[in-house]
């Protein structure tokens, strides 16, 4: 022990000194502290057994060259965990201390002390004792570092005693509540933690001033605000901060102007709870760092996407830099739009079946239908592991795969249609990975591998042009496997093109193991008459496409998947499909267009294996 203090009243040294020894007397009930930092396990071990009433002001940042980011994750982030804290261990004293009222905690809120205060004393009685030097309340400052501390005691009607208890109440008038009974009872939501996160960013947001006269207010410069966020801005956009780091740039971005100025109320409010989704959001943005020497996997995502938002369980997209997550937009149609979109919806369906030689309007729907239900396909595998044991998640297939001849409309289907209606409008060909390495199936495998693994993102990742025997690799058969049977909850999933070729590297497999957890869907038919006759009424029904319909499915099937009958929960076991096809079906027959594709619709799911080539 390297703890040094120095008792004034008998001019004495204690050169290792004992804090807890010297400062526990048994008729002191109250202790008042000014240390920088502590720990929930510190003040429960170490002060409530010891005293009836504790008050504490800690430092909300260290002034250093980040300290407007320091303070931001303390103020939003740290003190939501101190709040889990109490709410997930109300049996703990700490949480029945800070409940009833005898434990507060505080922070500085505007300019650091850096002397540490601990004055004890009784409320009854009229004796004190104070500590005051350099050691903060931590396991480590009081046994191990080097620290000093000057001892005083005696009456509370000594001069000496009003000095520290001015210099006291002068520090925690520069401070604002951290903890205490009665904010802490308005943060606690019984048996909802995400509203008690949403109650401490609100309060924590509207502590925020750029005034300092303002009471129980945290001050932050808008001049060293406008320096932080110019300097953060640059270094996340360049991709060179960590994760942690870039939430609090990002949550300080959600608050400030770029004048370093704070947005207007109202702004707040919405970024209050937009700021609850930022760690989940920045962790698909630090996975899509780009490199400017070589590209790595995640050059490879799809940018924008849609993201699940466990929070708030709903369907976010994914933001700019700079900016949070924005809950999606809820599409508005009137009859009449909304009527011709899904007329536009079958016309391409029965494009493919009556302009082909053989019609393909079949798989060219239930293409359509994957691509619709996507968001939400690892909703449907979450339910047949609750539902009997006859199938399981990895039954429902986690990519699809568009194969055929060249000229059939598969890559129409794909890259264009596919791409504009996700906005993922980067769909990656094959061919971007010959550049990058030789071992093209091998780097595609690697790719769709990290993709699924990806937090958040629920957006298909596509890519074209892929050579069927990937499918016959080992490596990639391990891949799909391991992804299909071990993620649970929200994960995106893959769409490939696949021409099929003459000799034997065309092959593709159609091993149970693959075929149950990779859809493939078969164009083989070119279109009818002259080459172009059909290629230009597709491309005349792809530009009239838009991504309304698209979205206004999402927003029914985020509603839809809210509560599942039981009956539903059997008719989606038996067809994964089934959610999609309902919402459409229902939405078809309102306006008397489902005959149009009726046939498609009461038919089994496409099998490859049936009609391969047929």
């Amino acid at each position: 022990m390297t703890l040094q203090i120095i008792d004034r009243g008998k001019n004495k040294l204690y050169p290792d000194g004992n804090f807890w020894e010297l400062s526990r007397k048994e008729e002191n009930n109250c202790f008042y502290g000014v240390s920088f930092v502590s720990s929930i396990k510190f003040i429960e071990e170490n002060l409530l057994p010891f005293y009836q009433d504790v008050e504490l002001i800690l430092g909300l940042s260290d002034n250093g060259n980040n300290s407007i980011g320091q303070r931001m994750q303390e103020l939003m982030d740290k003190r939501v965990l101190w709040v889990n804290y109490v709410e997930n261990n109300l049996e703990s004293e700490f949480a029945k201390r800070i409940l009833d009222g005898s434990l507060r905690l505080r922070f500085t809120k505007d300019n650091l002390i850096h002397s540490k205060i601990y004055l004890m004393e009784n409320k009854e009685q009229n004796t004190y004792q104070c500590f005051t030097g350099s050691m903060n309340l931590t396991e480590t400052a009081v046994s191990k570092n080097f620290e000093q501390l000057i001892w005083d005691y005696g009456s509370k009607n000594d001069d000496l005693y009003q000095l520290y208890k001015q210099m006291y109440d002068d520090i925690k008038k520069n401070s604002a509540t951290y903890l205490d009974s009665k904010r802490l009872k308005g943060f606690l939501v019984k048996d909802n933690s995400k509203q008690t996160q949403l109650n401490v960013y609100t309060d924590s947001v509207n502590m925020l001033s750029n005034s300092t006269d303002a009471d129980e207010k945290v001050n932050f410069p808008s001049d060293e605000v406008k320096v932080y966020l110019n300097d953060k801005t640059k270094e996340i956009q360049n991709g060179n901060l960590g994760k942690k780091e870039a939430v609090t740039v990002n949550q300080t971005i959600k608050l400030f102007t770029e004048l370093g100025n704070l947005r207007k109320e109202k702004t707040l409010k919405k970024a209050t709870s937009e700021i609850l989704n930022l760690n989940q959001i920045i962790e698909y943005q630090e996975n899509s760092k780009k490199s400017s020497k070589k590209k790595s996997d995640v050059d490879y995502f799809p940018k924008p996407a849609l993201i699940w938002n466990n929070e708030f369980e709903k369907l976010f997209t994914a933001p700019k830099v700079g900016e949070g997550g924005q809950a999606l937009k809820q599409v508005s149609l009137s009859d009449e739009e909304l009527k011709e979109k899904l007329q536009l919806f079958c016309d391409i369906v029965n494009e493919y079946d009556t302009y082909k030689l053989s019609g393909e309007g079949w798989q060219t729907l239930g293409f359509l239908l994957y691509l619709y239900e996507a968001p939400f396909i690892w909703r449907v595998r979450d339910l047949y592991d609750l539902a009997d044991k006859s199938k399981h998640r990895e039954d429902v297939p986690i990519a699809v795969a568009l194969i055929g001849q060249g000229k059939t409309g598969k890559s129409t289907l794909g890259r264009r249609l596919a791409a504009k209606l996700t906005g993922a409008l980067n769909f990656t060909g094959s061919g971007e990975f010959e550049a990058r390495s030789k071992y093209v199936n091998k780097g595609i495998s690697d790719v769709i591998n990290e993709y699924l693994q990806t937090a958040g993102p629920v957006s298909p990742l596509m890519i074209d042009d892929v050579r069927p025997d990937l499918t016959t690799r080992q490596y990639f058969e391990d891949m799909i496997k391991r992804n299909s049977n071990s993620i649970t909850g929200s994960m995106p999933t893959a769409i490939f093109t696949m021409n099929k070729e003459d000799d034997s590297k065309g092959v593709v497999s159609n091993r149970h193991e693959i075929a149950r957890r990779i859809w493939f869907l078969s164009f083989e038919s070119s279109f009818k008459g002259n080459s172009k006759e059909g290629d230009l009424k597709v491309d005349e029904l792809l530009n009239r496409a838009d991504s309304d319909l698209y979205y206004l499915c999402q927003q029914l099937l985020e509603e839809y998947f809210k509560d599942i009958s039981e009956e539903d929960a059997i008719k989606i076991q038996a067809d994964f499909l089934y959610p999609i096809k309902k919402i459409l079906k229902d939405l078809l027959v309102k306006y008397d267009l489902f005959q149009e594709i009726e046939k498609f619709f009461e038919k089994d799911n496409y099998d490859y294996a049936l009609y391969r080539g047929k």
